[in-house]
């Protein structure tokens, strides 16, 4: 199961906005994929998951990777440069097959 948790619950307004409301809304049809309750801590799920994707530069990739979990960057606009030094060494990726791979392998560990 993928559990999806939004930095905050967001207007329909603003969602309308919002850069990734295509790429959430595709996900929300998917088997296996929940949205959480914007209140849960991002420390608790990185505590309890497998692994991380976070879109540049959310901090739930950061405290993922403090707990040495997998954790990626994951950017399909191409907004930010592969050497930003703002990733903190956490690997950026682009494409939709790069994040599947990366799921693959996570879920063989």
């Amino acid at each position: 199961t993928m559990v999806i948790k939004r930095k905050k619950n967001i207007t329909k307004k603003e969602l309308e906005i919002k850069k990734d409301t295509l790429f959430f809304n595709q996900l929300k049809t998917k088997k296996g994929v929940i949205f959480c309750n914007t209140d849960i801590s991002v420390d608790k799920l990185c505590q309890t998951s497998l692994g991380t994707i976070g879109f540049p530069f959310t901090s739930a990739a950061i405290v993922s990777n403090n707990y040495k979990k997998p954790t990626i960057f994951f950017d399909p606009c191409k907004w930010v440069g592969l050497d930003d030094p703002a990733s903190a060494g956490i690997k950026l990726i682009y494409s939709k097959d790069d994040l599947s791979n990366w799921i693959e392998k996570l879920i063989k560990i």
